[in-house]
């Protein structure tokens, strides 16, 4: 029947809506290779304007994993990315990434940073001041700890202080 209805092929759809979020992410310059991808929330800001979704991705080039956020069809919101580490903070926990492998990729940035570690857990506290990373305090196999940054290029901790050193400036380990 001419100018009838046709069905979408949702396979289809999908796949073009995951080209255009690897997009997105590439303009803001983080780059994904993604395995896999699932939305995990979507943000419903207080004023009742349109949110962003929240996604999951596996990415064969991001051993933290990685997060994005996306404006919803009439939303303003900015597309945003964070990687499992940060998220934390923020109470996702990823699921294609394990605390494992996190703490893994924490042990050799530690020990990029000329300290002894096997991080075993971590506990992220805050961003840094300047937005470029995150504060997190991490234990050790041996029962030490380390309060300190972890700077968003992921390639070795910044300042870092024993645990016992964080506890006079202020800061409390807990792990």
């Amino acid at each position: 029947m001419p100018g009838g209805c046709t069905l979408t092929d949702s396979a289809a759809a999908q796949g073009a809506a995951a080209e255009q979020r690897a997009a997105a992410l590439a303009q803001i310059g983080r780059t994904c290779s993604v395995n896999e991808e699932r939305i995990v929330a979507v943000e419903s800001p207080a004023d009742g304007s349109p949110g962003r979704e929240i996604y999951e991705f596996e990415c064969a080039d991001q051993p933290f994993g990685l997060t994005g956020f996306f404006p919803v069809a009439g939303g303003s919101g900015e597309v945003e990315a964070f990687d499992c580490f940060t998220m934390d903070a923020r109470g996702l926990e990823c699921q294609f990434v394990s605390r494992d492998t996190i703490s893994n990729e924490l042990t050799r940035m530690v020990t990029a940073s000329q300290r002894n570690c096997n991080v075993v857990d971590y506990r992220v506290v805050a961003r840094m001041a300047n937005l470029e990373g995150d504060v997190a305090e991490v234990k050790c196999d041996d029962g030490r700890g380390w309060f300190g940054e972890f700077p968003d290029d992921r390639q070795a901790a910044g300042q870092l202080v024993p645990c016992a050193a964080a506890a006079r400036q202020g800061d409390e380990c807990v792990l």
